[in-house]
C-alpha cells in the first residue's frame, strides 16, 4: 500500500517504537470501560498481552493500525481489520474498526475524524 494515502501528516502508520504508548493508551481507554462495566476489567498481564498484540498488528497485511501524533506525540490511535463474513452474504469481506482512542479530544485540534478518515481511505483503496 502507498504511504501516499496518508495525507493528513499527523496520522500515520504504526511502527515497533510506537507500541509502548499505544500500549498504554489501549490500557486506558480499557480502564475507563471498565468504570461502566466489569466486562472490561483487565487481566494482570494486559500490557504484555496488548504488546505482543500490537506487535502482530505493525506487521499484519490485514490489520492497520494507525497513530495520531500532531505534535510529535502519540495521542491516539485507531485498530482497522479486513474480515470475512459468512458467506451467505454477497459481500464477504468486510473492514471493521475496532479500536479508536485519542487522549481529550475536546482539548486538542486533533479528533478522532481524522482517524477514522484515514482508516477508511486506506480500505477503499485496499
Amino acid at each position: 500500500m502507498s504511504e501516499s494515502v496518508f495525507t493528513d501528516p499527523r496520522v500515520r502508520k504504526a511502527k515497533i517504537k510506537d507500541l509502548p504508548r499505544i500500549t498504554e493508551l489501549a490500557v486506558a481507554l480499557l480502564k475507563y470501560h471498565e468504570n461502566f462495566d466489569p466486562y472490561f476489567t483487565p487481566d494482570k498481564d494486559v500490557k504484555a498481552v496488548y504488546h505482543k498484540f500490537f506487535k502482530t498488528c505493525v506487521y499484519s497485511p490485514k490489520r492497520l493500525l494507525l497513530v495520531a501524533e500532531p505534535n510529535s506525540e502519540i495521542v491516539g490511535y485507531a485498530l482497522g481489520e479486513s474480515t470475512s463474513r459468512l458467506p451467505i452474504f454477497k459481500i464477504r469481506t468486510i473492514g471493521v474498526i475496532n479500536d479508536m482512542f485519542v487522549v481529550d479530544p475536546c482539548l486538542t485540534p486533533f479528533g478522532p475524524d481524522r482517524l477514522t478518515g484515514t482508516i477508511l481511505k486506506v480500505a477503499c483503496l485496499a
